[in-house]
């Protein structure tokens, strides 16, 4: 009777590796990562990526030697950047860079995929972002006959945005030790980042890249 209760054991928990009597327990951990984000839709102009960063903590649950399940609640600031140069007929060269910035609360929720005993995954799942600040500055730069002129201007557009961004992300990653991890991410949004009066379309979109510890 024991012998077929551990063989039928190793049939339910068989994903590609040999099952273990003992299953791993969950980890409660904190992470930091770098953003490097853009806006994707009909009325984006070749937007440059911005860099950014984000910080929170994580659960990552085991179901077995292969699954697991890893919800994450992270403040993180996102956005793009513009800038665009133009030269008139009076030789007066003038640049304008626009800057967006928006922070949002973060909750992804991910399945992690280890493939056999290695110690690299796979990741992917939903995230819903909160929107809690949303700032724009603008730059202007005009150069007449060797002298600048510039003038700069930022504005709080937290009423253009939507408070609830929705997405999904995927990635890869990977365990230096059982408690140290790296890994690199990449967020679709699936839903306009900013409300239909700001007549602008875009949606979010960038890569993460980032450092984890388990305790």
């Amino acid at each position: 009777m024991k012998k077929l209760f551990f063989v039928a054991a190793g049939l339910v928990g068989m994903v590609g590796v040999n099952a273990q009597e003992k299953t791993e327990t969950p980890q409660l951990g904190i992470k930091t990562s770098a953003n490097v984000t853009s806006f994707l839709g009909d009325d984006v102009n070749d937007d440059d990526f911005k860099l950014g960063w984000s910080a929170g903590l994580y659960y990552h649950i085991p179901i077995n030697q292969t699954l697991a399940i890893q919800p994450e609640v992270n403040y993180a600031r996102v956005g793009a950047k513009y800038k665009n140069e133009m030269i008139n007929s009076q030789n007066i060269t003038q640049t304008y860079s626009n800057s967006t910035t928006l922070d949002y609360i973060q909750v992804p929720v991910l399945l992690k995929i280890y493939p056999g005993e290695s110690r690299f995954n796979f990741e992917v799942g939903p995230q819903v972002g909160f929107n809690i600040y949303a700032s724009n500055k603008a730059k202007f730069d005009t150069n007449i006959a060797g002298e600048n002129i510039i003038s700069e201007t930022k504005t709080d557009i937290s009423d253009n945005v939507e408070k609830v961004d929705f997405g999904v992300v995927g990635g890869i990653g990977y365990n230096i030790t059982d408690n140290v991890n790296v890994g690199a991410r990449y967020y679709l949004g699936l839903q306009d980042t900013f409300k239909s009066n700001a007549n602008f379309d875009a949606k979010n979109h960038g890569f993460t890249f980032g450092v984890g510890y388990s305790f």
